[in-house]
């Protein structure tokens, strides 16, 4: 992180994303925008954009579509419907971008268009990748994640995906998600009928979790995890929780009733948890 304040919005403390000699460009995790400043600015405290980088464009402060993308979406999705839906659903959403990012690459072959995009984004056309990530690459890498934003950026990134473009979309992606998408996690599906206790106590006999699970065992192994029929794979369970910390919670189950592990996927969908460093369920 860095002692600027966001351009944006005005918080304190965004991440480095690239360094160079005299340039930096940083991302906000309060706003999600992604930052291009001159370094001499940043040493000196002060988050503001080059002026020679990008033209003045009109402020989206309080659109509460902010929450859901960056200030030059908004501006091009008010220009184009000047009453479109504030809580949008995943399928809206989706074509958002998907129409934003066919936009945003008519600007590279097209004069009008460039000068359109010109006039909307606070970023300059050249410091945004030719290919941003698929905002359903995005949804599908949260969804595998289990709502943690720092894990479903660095899956996005191993995958070669842009790093600021990763964060910025991840970050509004989770703001959706837990705010107009809740209905649409996987964890707030319509609970499956409480497994029988024998068929949960073969999970934790040699054979059970340590040797993979198949056909009825999986369905078992959700109810018990996360009181859903089904979720993300069963492995990528046991590589992000640790099967230590799987096991234990089976065994909690058992004793109480309990589920620690969807304690902590809900706990990742509080509206400000992707809004820290991933220390626990962020």
């Amino acid at each position: 992180m860095i002692d600027v304040p966001c351009a944006q919005c005005g918080r304190p403390g965004p991440d480095v994303i690239r360094l160079r000699r005299r340039t930096v460009r940083y991302s906000c995790r309060s706003c999600g925008a992604v930052i291009s400043a001159r370094r001499a600015d940043v040493e000196a405290g002060r988050g503001l954009w080059r002026r020679d980088a990008a033209p003045r464009v009109t402020p989206v402060d309080g659109d509460p579509l902010l929450a859901f993308m960056p200030p030059r979406m908004v501006r091009w999705l008010r220009e184009d419907d000047q009453k479109p839906a504030e809580a949008p659903d995943r399928r809206t959403l989706t074509r958002w971008y998907a129409e934003f990012d066919r936009f945003t690459a008519q600007a590279r072959d097209s004069a009008e268009a460039r000068k359109r995009f010109a006039r909307l984004s606070e970023v300059p056309l050249n410091e945004l990748p030719a290919k941003p990530t698929p905002f359903t690459k995005v949804i599908g890498a949260l969804n595998a994640s289990f709502y943690d934003v720092d894990a479903a950026v660095a899956h996005l990134v191993a995958q070669g995906n842009d790093p600021g473009t990763a964060a910025e979309r991840t970050r509004h992606a989770h703001r959706w998600f837990t705010t107009a998408g809740r209905s649409a996690t996987w964890i707030s599906a319509e609970a499956p009928p409480e497994p029988d206790p024998d068929r949960v106590k073969a999970l934790l006999e040699p054979g059970g979790l340590a040797a993979g699970l198949r056909g009825e065992q999986v369905g078992v192994f959700f109810a018990v995890l996360f009181r859903v029929a089904k979720g993300p794979s069963a492995r990528s369970v046991a590589e992000t929780f640790g099967a230590p910390r799987v096991e234990a919670a089976v065994r909690a189950y058992l004793e109480n009733g309990a589920r620690p592990l969807r304690d902590a996927v809900l706990a990742a969908l509080e509206p400000d948890a992707g809004e820290e460093p991933a220390g626990g369920a962020s």
